[in-house]
């Protein structure tokens, strides 16, 4: 300002730029050789002691603007094993700044705008390519945008997929995901394969006899569990399928111990999540295990399995075990598992990461349930129990998805009702849906809106009710809290407990400055009205109890306590124990939850659902309690709490374990 320029007597800085023409006009073109972010600078003998700045970011050239999209191509089309293919992403759009390929044969990513790449073995392989650029409207800057695609390279002649599935005279069932068949020692049983166009075929009866036939029999001399399994080859395609024979004498073997692990997933992209996996050994003998991975949608007709032995008392890790064990990328489902041998059932921890663009991480973690449990409960019911999800949410705040796993042999149809916290229905499935045998089906926010109607709920509930077919469904849920990217899994309540305690509620501070407080959740999933007592106790050996507060919920309604230590009794900087007393009569039970959180920014809140403990879940004299995939290191801390719930003092050792079972250390005589 205060200056009249002067034609012709403008100085430009190219920052490292060539200038084109004339370089003395208001106005140029300047040509880099390179990205990056140029600064210019111009002056003008006119305006003394004045000068003008500006930034600008160049491109590396790939794919120009526009929306950013993930283009490749690659050549040659049809490699054989060992030809170099050439991967090109210059049809990229939107300037990316950064490409990334995952080949899908196992081998690390490569960076880079072009990349080769060679297949060892002849497949169909998803290729993957990845491109970022810096992100806009982010509420904390900076941020980047991914978006991915893949392509399928086939490599050399792929061989047609050949079954390994076989028949037998034996009564055979399927639990958990593994199929069982009753034999009597002594007796001679039948076996044929369905492929009858195989190569070769090789049985192994796990008792060291072995057959090499399309069909055969074979005789068990002793009770005892064997696995059986039928390899079958055509051409450079492989197969192997295995039962579990039951074979009685005079002394009937156990029954087999199985349990599910209703959801887990891997993803890679946009969305990064890992989810690793615990299996504890309990008992005093040595334990093994079969695993299977069941994914989400069409189930695999021959699911990947792996098989571990564990240690008495110890604790088999695998971490990204969807990735590690199943060698499975961006995918999800269930895992099933099955105890081969071994006298007792395991104890199942999956601890599910996602990791944000900012470094930081959220973990949820994810239990198994017993099979025996689910066949129990649905036993409870002529069509199968109805199972509710309470607590979900769909605002502006938080985002839930839920889903279903079905970890029987037989296809099962169910019905869907969505009410809102009020007890009014705001939704349902019309027909009802089937979900495949061991299959899963997940409902994500957006069907949730479009095809029931859910929008801005808070704490809706979803209701599954089987109709037809198999009676052992385990639904599940999530809630995201979209500003912090926070998820917090939720698992199916019981309303079948006139007494609940939720373990570790609190009104407190906590370290780097967080602020922690509990909600209540309760839902009344019956026709007539609830009434229950909420009592809080602190912790320690002089902790009292609170004058219990009076919640009635109608007919269908959810209630949420927020903050309920400090807002029903004006307690803070507390943590112990809430206890929830049903006061109706003839066994009117609600469904109890809570869910802790920090407060400290509530635009940025992150926290975890806590399902509810029952007197059936503590451990009398001489039983174990086991809590498996316990973290303590630079980035995990563990939190133990022990309560006891009897009328009579009790005496407890906290045995801590690594994972080879040797003991770390024992706190004995915990007196409470």
């Amino acid at each position: 300002s205060n200056c009249t320029p002067v034609s012709g007597a403008w100085t430009w800085s190219a920052g490292g730029g060539t200038i084109s023409g004339a370089s003395n006009g208001s106005a140029v073109t300047i040509t880099w050789s390179s990205a990056g972010v140029k600064s210019l600078s111009a002056t003008n003998s006119g305006c003394t002691g004045a000068t003008g700045t500006f930034n600008v970011t160049i491109s590396d050239g790939g794919g120009g603007g526009g929306t950013l999209a993930a283009l490749f191509s690659f050549s040659p089309s049809s490699p054989n094993p060992g030809d170099t293919v050439s991967f090109d992403a210059s049809a990229s759009t939107g300037s990316p700044s950064s490409y990334a390929w995952n080949f899908g044969d196992g081998t690390g990513p490569v960076t880079g705008k072009t990349a080769t790449h060679a297949f060892a073995v002849a497949g169909s392989y998803s290729v993957t390519l990845t491109v970022s650029a810096p992100g806009t409207g982010c509420p904390f800057a900076p941020c980047t945008t991914s978006v991915s695609t893949t392509k399928t390279v086939v490599v050399g002649t792929v061989a047609p997929p050949v079954s390994a599935e076989f028949t037998t005279n034996a009564s055979c069932t399927n639990v958990g995901g593994f199929d069982q068949c009753q034999a009597n020692a002594g007796q001679a049983v039948t076996l044929t394969a369905t492929a009858t166009d195989a190569n070769t075929y090789q049985w192994s009866f796990g008792d060291g006899g072995t057959a090499s036939t399309a069909s055969t029999s074979h005789t068990f001399a002793q009770a005892g569990n064997y696995i059986v399994s039928l390899t079958v080859a055509k051409g450079s395609s492989s197969a192997t399928k295995t039962r579990r024979f039951i074979v009685t004498g005079s002394v009937p073997p156990p029954p087999s111990k199985s349990v599910v692990l209703p959801w887990i997933a891997q993803t890679r992209g946009a969305l990064v999540q890992t989810s690793d996996l615990y299996v504890h050994n309990p008992s005093a003998n040595p334990m093994t295990v079969t695993l299977s991975f069941r994914k989400r949608g069409l189930p695999d007709t021959n699911p990947p399995q792996a098989s571990k032995t564990i240690a008495p008392g110890a604790t088999v890790y695998i971490p990204d075990v969807l990735g590690g064990l199943f060698n499975r990328e961006n995918v999800a489902g269930f895992i099933s598992l099955t105890v081969d041998q071994g006298d007792a059932a395991p104890v199942i921890t999956s601890y599910n990461t996602t990791f944000q663009a900012d470094g930081k991480q959220f973990g949820q973690t994810i239990s198994g349930i017993s099979m025996s449990s689910l066949s129990a409960a649905a036993k409870a019911g002529a069509t199968g129990p109805t199972k509710n999800l309470v607590g979900l949410i769909n605002n502006s705040d938080r985002l839930a998805y839920f889903g279903i796993s079905n970890p029987s042999e037989t296809a099962v149809t169910y019905h869907l009702r969505l009410y809102d916290k009020g007890g009014k229905l705001i939704g349902e499935t019309n027909p009802d849906l089937t979900v495949a045998p061991f299959g899963q089906r997940q409902f994500q926010s957006a069907e949730i809106e479009s095809t029931f109607g859910v929008v801005n709920q808070d704490d809706y509930r979803v209701e599954v009710q089987p109709t037809a077919g198999g009676d052992m469904l385990v639904p599940y849920a999530s809630n995201l809290r979209l500003s912090s990217q926070d998820p917090s899994f939720i698992e199916a309540g019981s309303s079948s407990n006139a007494k609940s305690y939720l373990l570790g509620a609190l009104s407190a501070p906590g370290a780097n400055g967080t602020l922690w407080q509990t909600d209540l959740l309760l839902s009344n999933v019956n026709t007539q009205p609830v009434s229950v007592d909420v009592t809080f106790t602190g912790i320690g050996v002089n902790a009292t109890t609170t004058t219990p507060a009076h919640v009635t919920l109608q007919p269908g309604e959810t209630q949420r306590l927020q903050n309920v230590i400090a807002g029903q009794w004006g307690i803070n900087n507390a943590i112990g124990l809430l206890t929830v007393k049903s006061t109706s009569p003839n066994g009117v039970f609600p469904i109890a939850q809570a869910e802790s959180y920090d407060n400290s920014n509530p635009a940025k809140r992150f926290g975890q659902a806590m399902a509810a403990l029952t007197d059936a879940d503590a451990a009398g004299a001489g039983r174990g309690q086991y809590l498996a995939g316990l973290r303590q290191d630079a980035n995990h801390r563990t939190t133990l709490w022990l309560y006891n719930p009897g009328t009579a003092n009790g005496v407890y050792d906290l045995v801590y374990r690594n994972l080879d079972g040797t003991v770390i250390t024992t706190t004995a005589n915990v007196q409470l």
